[in-house]
């Protein structure tokens, strides 16, 4: 039931809260606005207000504020907002889910924010599973040679390191390079000179560059103190609750075109082809929460004749405060939407 809904109830006393701090700031420099919203937000519900919210007290609790807090979610709003940034690269909706997100910082300090505020971060970012890291495993590296320190060392043998790079490359063999360069500080090439002599270049870390290639499915972006990489690859199950959560939008539209109160309750009918129905009736349970449906049926492409015809292009002009019939298109899928209020 909606009223014993921890989520709902904290959104509703949030809302209050800050509505009720706001006409308090307000009020000396919109009064009368200000005591219009307190006598019917604030005084009526409380058991003892006082008479005028100009005779109330700006008041706070010291002890109520947390620096630490504070602190850890500047750390994951910019997080959150790298995560959006990556999604808008890849032009991945907000609404889809994700299966994971990898946080990545060398800052010991932003990973602890993001483990202690771990639910909030997968709650905005949409995402399945948060990763903490100081460096991302699936990056690919592509070595280069340094021209400006080897050249003018090599010369003529140069080719030899060129050849070397440009089959490295194609075997994709960077990250190896990389990391023997990381523990020993140092790289063996081999290969012929013009002359057909073999020869053994050393390389030393100064000598190779690098460039970065992510996996096709990650998308990143930086923040300040790390990087965000978004795993965009659509699974079955991401899917299932991608599309559900494309036909909630719908619903919840149709909810406003019926202009129903927040409590109604509906009965839902979806028609739709075959495809569509088996992704989103998984999901059934989901929908059916999310716009307060008591019942949703779902066919696949069959006469619907419980269905409503009103508001189709045909009954533009009929009344559809109780019945409410919409034709959609979700991600190329033809989709005809009934709500009916039920209370």
């Amino acid at each position: 039931v909606e009223s014993d809904d921890p989520d709902k109830l904290g959104a509703y006393y949030s809302l209050y809260t800050t509505l009720n701090t706001l006409i308090h700031l307000m009020a000396p420099i919109t009064p009368h606005l200000s005591e219009e919203v307190y006598e019917n937000l604030v005084k009526n519900p409380d058991e003892n207000p006082v008479e005028s919210i100009h005779m109330d007290d700006w008041m706070y609790d010291e002890s109520l504020i947390d620096k630490e807090l504070e602190a850890k979610m500047n750390n994951v709003r910019d997080v959150i907002e790298a995560a959006a940034r990556a999604r808008d690269v890849a032009r991945y909706k907000l609404r889809w889910p994700v299966s994971d997100i990898t946080v990545v910082s060398q800052d010991d300090a932003i990973l602890e924010s993001v483990a202690y505020l771990e639910d909030v971060i997968k709650d905005q970012s949409n995402t399945k599973e948060l990763i903490t890291a100081t460096e991302f495993e699936n990056l690919t590296f592509i070595a280069k040679p340094n021209l400006k320190t080897l050249g003018p060392r090599l010369k003529g043998d140069m080719g030899i390191v060129q050849k070397f790079f440009a089959e490295a490359k194609a075997d994709g063999i960077g990250n190896s390079i990389k990391d023997s360069l990381d523990s020993t500080g140092k790289y063996i090439v081999r290969g012929e000179d013009r002359e057909g002599n073999l020869k053994e270049i050393e390389l030393s870390v100064d000598d190779v560059l690098y460039e970065t290639e992510l996996p096709d499915d990650v998308v990143s972006a930086e923040f300040n103190g790390g990087n965000v990489f978004v795993n965009t690859k659509i699974t079955p199950e991401i899917l299932s609750e991608a599309m559900a959560r494309e036909t909630i939008r719908r619903i919840q539209d149709m909810r406003k075109d019926m202009d129903l109160d927040v409590e109604a309750n509906i009965g839902v009918m979806v028609n739709t082809d075959g495809e569509f129905k088996e992704l989103i009736e998984k999901q059934s349970d989901l929908i059916s929460e999310e716009v307060r449906a008591n019942s949703i049926v779902i066919f696949d492409g069959e006469a619907c004749e419980v269905c409503t015809l009103k508001g189709t292009e045909e009954n533009a002009d009929d009344d559809i405060s109780v019945e409410y019939s919409k034709e959609w298109e979700i991600e190329n899928h033809k989709v005809i939407i009934s709500v009916v209020k039920l209370s």
